[in-house]
């Protein structure tokens, strides 16, 4: 392989893995509870539903 095809390869996952390591911050705010921001990080996408889910009921409670 070479450096190119390394670098095209590696840029997803850096990508991926920042916007993992970003929802479980996110979620550490939202929460303040440390267990869940840690779960987080790797279930970020089903954490992005149940965020989704959460804000939209609240949105129409008001």
């Amino acid at each position: 392989m070479t450096t190119a095809v390394l670098v095209v390869l590696a840029v997803p996952v850096a990508v991926l893995a920042l916007v993992a390591v970003l929802t479980g911050f996110g979620e550490y705010r939202r929460t303040s509870n440390p267990v869940l921001a840690l779960l987080a990080v790797p279930c970020f996408p089903l954490f992005w539903v149940a965020w989704y889910v959460r804000d939209d009921i609240g949105r129409t409670a008001r």
